[in-house]
């Protein structure tokens, strides 16, 4: 086996290619991420003792199709391959998520151990909207640190 490894899911990872309507107050999914064979992930850094960035952070800024910020909340979820949720392992409001994008140390810090994510499990992006509205999946940015575990 060879050694964890530190990545970032983007919006095109994400499989955020798409627009989503979305009503108000009800959840739909934005995009998703499967995680390889042979690999395990876990969203965040984990405890890399004495580190600024040791935990991982996320950032994501939604836009709606009139180019305007989508508000509300945004959460990430853990999916088996047979789509049955197993965990939600973060939640946090768009307001606070898109203030890292100019300046990245006010980041969403993640948490420090999340849980493993195992192979063919799935991450999911979630947004309840605060409004009736249509993300544009297009213009959004989304920046959310993972550990990568090899397996094999």
């Amino acid at each position: 086996m060879g050694k964890k490894f530190k990545t970032t899911l983007n919006a095109s990872l994400l499989n955020m290619d798409t627009d989503v309507v979305c009503a108000a107050g009800v959840p739909a999914r934005l995009g998703y991420f499967t995680v390889p064979a042979g690999q395990a992930y876990s969203v965040g850094y984990g405890p890399f003792v004495g580190r600024s960035d040791a935990i991982g952070h996320a950032m994501l800024i939604l836009i709606d199709d009139a180019a305007g910020a989508e508000e509300g909340l945004v959460s990430l979820e853990v999916r088996d391959p047979q789509g049955r949720h197993k965990a939600t392992i973060f939640e946090g409001r768009t307001e606070e998520l898109k203030l890292g994008a100019a300046d990245p140390g006010l980041r969403m810090p993640l948490a420090e151990d999340a849980g493993m994510i195992n192979e063919d499990d799935r991450i999911e992006l979630w947004f309840t909207s605060d409004a009736a509205d249509t993300v544009d999946v297009s213009a959004c940015t989304a920046a959310i640190d993972c550990t990568v575990y090899p397996t094999r």
